[in-house]
């Protein structure tokens, strides 16, 4: 119809961006026209360029409010005998299950399940670098945008070791695993960012 002359009217919408405002700062979440999380290169281009400018109004909001009290806890990552990651927190288990549950929203893990008792979370994790496995039939559609891999879901387990407190991360065969070790990873990014 005449619509398709007026393309600001029969362009679809490209993305839907949400910025919110959490713990650590503003956080940009990008989405299709359908509210599906999208985790492209454009996307992904599209946050960090942005993502610049909300670091800029997170700096001077610091400033603005003067000396905040820290209540974050130290954390380290340490290699288990598997060959694999372990994050150490610095802290009772109760206190860093708490701490964890807010660092697992400002990283904006898809949330599956929480379990104060068992000490435990069960995330989503949608690795950006990881491509979807192709058939030979689908390598010869080169112009087609290769697919990210689909997400995995990833337990985080907390066992209190003393005055400090280990974090796994294992996968749906209860195993260690190379995923595991980018989440505790961006997990620990997240303590570091004051």
């Amino acid at each position: 119809g005449w619509t398709d002359w007026l393309p600001w009217l029969s362009d679809p919408i490209i993305f839907s961006v949400t910025l919110e405002l959490i713990r650590s700062g503003p956080s940009i979440t990008v989405r299709d026209d359908e509210g599906n999380m999208i985790n492209t290169e454009l996307a992904n281009s599209f946050i960090d360029r942005l993502g610049v400018q909300l670091r800029t109004f997170s700096d001077n909001a610091g400033e603005t409010n003067g000396n905040q009290p820290n209540d974050e806890l130290s954390a380290r990552l340490e290699e288990t005998a598997s060959g694999h990651l372990a994050l150490i927190v610095k802290g009772a288990a109760g206190a860093v299950w708490k701490q964890l549950d807010q660092k697992i929203r400002d990283t904006e893990f898809s949330v599956i399940g929480r379990d104060l008792q068992n000490l435990s979370f069960r995330i989503r994790y949608d690795d950006p670098s990881r491509l979807a496995e192709k058939s030979w039939v689908d390598s010869l559609a080169f112009w087609r945008d290769d697919e990210s891999a689909p997400a995995e879901d990833i337990e985080l387990i907390l066992t209190p070791t003393g005055s400090e407190t280990r974090i796994d991360a294992l996968n749906e065969s209860k195993a260690q695993s190379d995923v595991g070790d980018q989440v505790l990873t961006l997990i620990l990014k997240s303590f570091e960012v004051r």
